[in-house]
């Protein structure tokens, strides 16, 4: 039975310079094998622009809490796309190695890569501490997820929902952007992993106050 790998990321959104080397990296990669990779998800030109945003937030760095915190803040911007950029790689290597390397990513010597995510469970939405916020828990069940929050005031169309928040900490599902008081926001909740994205969530409804 041929060993199947799959495209890791080996760093955390912490190490900033570490996470703007490998995106550069990945970058330089897909660009040159354009071929194999016809259309990254997300666009390369896409990750260029955050990755040159985070390299001026580096540079910009003084020991002050606030330029600190803009640089933890778009190294997290960039780390979310490298793990949805894996999704994508490990769709088009399908376990290949050598195709996984010729992205710019790692590639693990796990003898079979693991699944998409299991569908995201809202356990409660509450009001944050801001007005017109709403705070999101759901069930943990896994590590390296990147988390989708999506919303709509008309959950029976489908074409209706909106991307209102990326982010890998699940403890940090706080939607402050958008909210009307007096309306009933409809929410849900999906996760991704390096091979993909799992099921939405049960939608939840709440009540901006």
């Amino acid at each position: 039975m041929k060993r199947l790998f799959e495209a890791v990321l080996k760093i955390t959104a912490k190490e900033f310079s570490r996470v703007y080397v490998l995106a550069g990296h990945v970058i330089a990669q897909l660009s040159a094998n354009i071929s194999l990779f016809a259309t990254p998800d997300p666009s390369v030109a896409t990750l260029t622009t955050e990755n040159n945003k985070l390299d001026l937030t580096i540079k910009a760095k003084d020991g002050s809490h606030q330029k600190n915190r803009a640089c933890e803040e778009q190294a997290q911007v960039v780390f979310n796309l490298l793990k949805t950029e894996i999704a994508y790689v490990n769709k088009i290597a399908h376990g290949d190695k050598a195709t996984i390397l010729l992205s710019g990513f790692d590639a693990s010597s796990e003898p079979s890569p693991r699944d998409v995510p299991a569908q995201v469970v809202i356990k409660k939405i509450v009001d944050e501490k801001a007005p017109l916020s709403a705070k999101v828990f759901i069930e943990v069940a896994d590590r390296d997820i990147l988390y989708k929050v999506e919303t709509t005031l008309t959950p029976e169309d489908a074409n209706s929902w909106k991307l209102v928040l990326e982010t890998g900490n699940s403890k940090k599902l706080i939607v402050d952007k958008g909210l009307v008081h007096g309306t009933e926001v409809y929410f849900r909740v999906a996760a991704i992993n390096t091979h993909g994205q799992g099921l939405w969530s049960d939608v939840h409804s709440f009540l901006v106050r």
